[in-house]
């Protein structure tokens, strides 16, 4: 085969126009389609690298709230422990006082009832022996046992103070000199001449005296001189007994 340089020289020029053609119609095309691609390659990459800074940023926000919501429910439990320890102490303060303030409500009422009840025997134990000393005196009393109280009395009032000295003979000057002596049984005239003269002695002016019978008094007397008496009897000596008691009761 001979060489032909018009044959290489219209190859050349071939060459070239389809250098050219490729060059001018296929190669741009693609560089430009390359250079989109790569563009949006780097967009793509420039949105993914945004957005995950975005996700980072995002993240460590949200790690931030939960830092600080543990933080804020750490505080939060523990003024709530704080708070239930206060109710706590107080609540348990409050049932302890309100179980002394009961325990001494109990211990009162316990000792008002021990109290009552003592009562109740002392009262009983008292009537009892009212009774008992009332039926007693009541068997016991007798002209003989009067005639011991008319001794003791001439005794009490031998005894009487300056205070009581006084305070008779003022009632005997203010009585218009009238004397009432009741006993239990009749006294003789000799027991009645004893007690005139012995309550005469007290007063300035002659005196008179009034006796009188009441079977009530079981054995003893009552002396009425004005507004001044001297009570010397079982009957009243039993009332008296009888009246404490009720005192006693009653406090």
């Amino acid at each position: 085969m001979e060489f032909s340089l018009s044959t290489f020289v219209l190859e050349v020029i071939n060459f070239l126009i389809l250098m050219w053609i490729l060059k001018r119609f296929f190669y741009r095309p693609v560089l430009n389609a390359l250079e989109k691609r790569r563009n949006a390659i780097n967009q793509t990459l420039e949105d993914a690298t945004r957005k995950m800074s975005e996700a980072e940023a995002l993240q460590n926000r949200y790690q931030q709230r939960l830092q600080a919501w543990d933080k804020e429910k750490q505080l939060l439990q523990n003024n709530l422990q704080e708070e239930l320890q206060t109710q706590r102490g107080t609540q348990l303060a409050q049932l302890q006082e309100e179980l002394a303030a009961e325990r001494e409500k109990s211990r009162v009422n316990q000792a008002s009832e021990l109290e009552q009840t003592l009562q109740h025997y002392q009262s009983t134990a008292h009537q009892q022996g009212a009774r008992f000393a009332g039926k007693l005196l009541q068997s016991i009393a007798s002209p003989e046992v009067e005639a011991r109280l008319l001794d003791f009395l001439l005794q009490q009032l031998q005894q009487l103070d300056e205070e009581d000295l006084k305070r008779l003979k003022s009632a005997c000057d203010a009585s218009s000199h009238q004397l009432s002596i009741v006993s239990a049984y009749p006294l003789s005239e000799t027991q009645r001449q004893t007690l005139h003269d012995k309550l005469a002695g007290f007063c300035i002016e002659p005196v008179k005296l009034k006796f009188e019978e009441d079977s009530e008094l079981l054995a003893g007397f009552r002396i009425h001189i004005g507004a001044w008496s001297l009570r010397l009897n079982l009957h009243d000596e039993l009332t008296g007994f009888a009246e404490l008691d009720n005192e006693k009761a009653s406090v």
